[in-house]
């Protein structure tokens, strides 16, 4: 009978225009709001520690487990996080906090930096609880659930733009799609879901900026989650593409040596009411309230109406601005997919200039090396390919840093492993960064230089191109004190990589976007970059399964650290094996072997085919892989050498054919190719590659991968100790004296592995007589394979005798 005044109140309220009346009616409608909410808090969540619903038994055990640990998600909003002031905090932390009260106890709140940590702490028995965590086959081997508290479906994220039939997970074949380490979704896809390349992600907000940058397809994520990071975020460009499948049910979780635990936990659960369960729920789902209101209630919720009212006539007011607005929305909304399909046009583009590229590289660097070869050529003739030799090599590896950015954004950046040794890095940051150091008078500290050697499997380029931009930066920001690296070895093959400097500091606001592409303060633009280098670093170590971060305080420095696994090589051999087949003069004559090499592109056929015929090794030569397979029907090869993108029937093609159509799976085939964009690792592996090599290759390589492939045995050159052949010759440096300005150059120039500066200086120092012209020689052997560590090795020997 209330109905009809009420709704004439609310009207009449809106013709009201006094600010004064309006404030008065704010404070008021939150004095009763505040009101009301303590009181309805203080009548549902009561103390109730007697602990009559536990038996004796149950009672002594906590009695005698005075500090249980637990270990929250610091960031796993709204189920539970830490927030800005430590505090423990969601809709689990409202859970334990009546818990406690139930039991009379107060549980110890571990912090942690995220998930992952967490799942390592609690496996060595440093956390004893979970405060929200669904049950896995992995986790039920070291913890015990309780009930579900909380159930909420999972969902695909996608960039707006991506093709609508993309609308369930198994759809996503053959894509990357982003899920958090450790989270159950993760476990949850990786058996489900063989076929779906995960792209494992440290936290919520890495993955959200992964799919919003399209540097993978999708994420698969909780929605609650997604929807309160993609909110904080700002992040527009993202949509919902279908449910995952999978119906995330958090639980409490104990520690499964302390089964008593979990018992006590799921009694307490049961003794929380369903009035207390709706006040958690109305805090952070928004329950609705149940009929059969009190005054205070009706008060509050007439009130609440004339502000609803309010809001609504103010909204009309503005429908105006409101629609320009979105106006303004579809317009950026249709930039952001112009720019996405320019981004996408790019990525083709330099996919191309790639092959483009790489494929005339291939011919140039091979004819050099061939003639390189040759006995009849003079010395000056021999540098002269040398210096084609090197500057090749110089190019390539230019073409590759301007490719990394690229690949990152077309998500095509995958890892490649291989057996490394961890002591040869650390020596080689010592030895690159100790000189750069000592020339800025900075001390320089490495405080992991093992005597013995440390095999790893795991990506050797990427963690050295995160170490140097690392270090790289530390110097260059350091005016004044030290630049450290440190590397720890954990537990579980957990290697932790540290760089330290004392350099300025950077400031907290800078510290939030750092790892986001062309980001730099002003001591970053100042002092030259691009602010590319943190980014592809940071995409990099998310590759290797780690998780780049900094801590860095105005005036006393910064630290940069990242923990990746590298489990223990099988087979500790040398990466520089490779040079053994240096001086390979041909086949052992009691080997006949005959190679067929496929290739669209005739300077490539005849460069490779040269080669092989000077190691006497017996040649055809097919222009695509329709003509190559047919003549494997009539011929009998040893070893094919196969190029991945031709016409009429490309190499992956061509591959699958010979080895399951033609049944010839014991012949050896090796794919060759100038392009990083086209083919995967496991595109290549899953059409029966027996091998891979990227053109242009060396031709030590090649004799490698079939040395590998078929185990022969080679005829080596026989040099003469007593040769005159000066190149083998190392130069006495005790007694050579350089001028200021040439040592200078070359010093500068090494440094900054400036080849065209470098070999400058070079032809100035090859003028000074016998010593110069020795020193140099021995410089040009290490500058054939690019080696600037050991010329600053030997540059710094020069300078300790200046």
């Amino acid at each position: 009978m209330m109905k009809q005044p009420f709704y004439k109140h609310c009207w009449l309220v809106l013709l009201f225009n006094g600010n004064i009346f309006s404030r008065l009616l704010h404070k008021l409608l939150l004095v009763l709001t505040f009101s009301f909410l303590f009181v309805q808090s203080s009548q549902a969540i009561k103390s109730d520690s007697d602990l009559s619903f536990l038996t004796s038994t149950e009672r002594q055990w906590l009695q005698n487990h005075p500090t249980i640990n637990l270990a929250p998600d610091p960031e796993f909003l709204p189920i539970e996080f830490i927030d800005a002031n430590g505090n423990y905090e969601g809709i689990a932390a409202d859970y334990v906090r009546l818990i406690e009260k139930k039991l009379g106890v107060r549980f110890n709140i571990l912090k942690f930096n995220n998930w992952t940590e967490v799942l390592e702490k609690t496996k060595k028995r440093e956390s004893d609880m979970w405060g929200a965590a669904t049950p896995t086959p992995q986790r039920l081997n070291y913890m015990l659930f309780t009930k579900p508290l909380i159930k909420l479906p999972s969902i695909i994220l996608v960039k707006k733009n991506v093709d609508k039939s993309l609308n369930s997970i198994e759809s996503f074949k053959g894509m990357r799609i982003a899920a958090i380490q450790g989270y159950a979704i993760h476990d949850y896809l990786t058996k489900q879901y063989p076929g779906l390349k995960i792209d494992t992600v440290p936290d919520i907000q890495t993955g959200l900026k992964k799919v919003s940058f399209g540097l993978v397809d999708a994420m698969a994520v909780n929605i609650a989650i997604a929807t309160y990071y993609i909110e904080k975020g700002g992040i527009a460009n993202l949509r919902v593409a279908g449910e995952v499948g999978y119906t995330n049910k958090w639980a409490l979780a104990s520690r499964s040596d302390w089964p008593t635990l979990n018992v006590i936990l799921e009694k307490a659960l049961a003794e929380i009411s369903e009035a207390e369960r709706k006040v958690i729920y109305r805090k952070w789902v928004g329950i609705r309230i149940e009929s059969g209101f009190s005054l205070k209630q009706f008060l509050i919720l007439f009130f609440s109406a004339v502000a609803v009212f309010g809001i609504v006539g103010i909204i009309i007011w503005n429908a105006s601005l409101k629609q320009q607005v979105q106006l303004r929305t579809i317009e950026l909304n249709k930039k952001n997919e112009e720019l996405n399909d320019a981004n996408a046009a790019k990525s083709v583009f330099l996919a191309n200039m790639s092959h483009e590229i790489r494929t005339p590289m291939n011919a140039i660097l091979g004819y050099a090396q061939i003639l390189e070869r040759d006995d009849s050529l003079n010395k000056d003739q021999k540098d002269s390919l040398r210096n084609v030799l090197s500057s090749g090599t110089h190019l390539l590896n230019l073409i590759n840093e301007i490719l990394d950015l690229s690949k990152i954004e077309a998500g095509r950046m995958e890892l490649n492993l291989s057996d490394f040794d961890l002591k040869e890095i650390s020596k080689d940051m010592s030895a690159m960064f100790g000189l750069r150091c000592k020339e800025k008078n900075l001390s320089w500290k490495n405080e992991w230089l093992l005597e013995t050697s440390a095999w790893v499997v795991g990506d050797e380029t990427k963690l050295r191109q995160v170490l140097i931009n690392l270090l790289g930066n530390a110097v260059k920001f350091t005016d004044y004190g030290e630049v450290a690296l440190n590397i720890k070895i954990g537990s579980n093959d957990l290697y932790t990589f540290e760089v330290f400097d004392s350099g300025a500091g950077i400031p907290e606001e800078v510290q939030k976007q750092i790892f986001e592409p062309f980001k730099q303060d002003y001591e970053g633009s100042t002092k030259g970059g691009t602010g590319l280098g943190l980014a592809i670093s940071k995409t990099q170590v998310d590759l290797m399964g780690g998780n780049l971060q900094v801590d860095s305080e105005m005036g006393k420095g910064s630290r940069f650290y990242f923990s990746v696994e590298l489990l223990p090589a099988i087979k500790q051999s040398n990466t520089k094996e490779i040079e053994k087949y240096k001086h390979v003069k041909g086949l052992a004559q009691k080997y006949s072997l005959k190679i067929l090499v496929v290739d669209d592109v005739k300077e490539n056929r005849e460069v490779l085919t040269k080669f092989l015929r000077g190691l006497n090794i017996k040649v055809e030569v097919a222009k695509n892989g329709k003509v190559a397979t047919d003549k494997i029907q009539t011929e009998s090869y040893d070893l094919v050498f196969m190029d991945l993108r031709m016409p009429v029937m490309d190499g992956l093609q061509a591959c699958v054919f010979i080895k399951t159509i033609l049944h010839k799976k014991s012949l050896k085939v090796v794919g060759l190719s100038a392009s990083v964009y086209d083919y995967s690792t496991e595109q290549v592996q899953n059409a029966g590659f027996d091998d891979f090599l990227l053109k242009p290759f060396k031709t030590e390589e090649i004799i490698g991968c079939i040395d590998k492939l078929l185990s022969l045995e080679w005829e080596r050159e026989n040099k003469d100790p007593s040769s005159n052949d000066d190149t083998t010759q190392k130069s006495d440096l005790s007694n050579i004296q350089l001028p200021e300005k040439l040592y200078v150059s070359l010093k500068n120039s090494a440094d900054d592995f400036n080849l065209t500066q470098f070999s400058e200086a070079l032809k100035e120092l090859e003028q000074m007589g016998m010593e110069g012209a020795g020193l140099a020689r021995e410089i040009n052997e290490y500058l054939k394979t690019y080696d600037f560590i050991s010329i600053q090795q030997v540059l710094e020997k020069i300078n300790k005798n200046r």
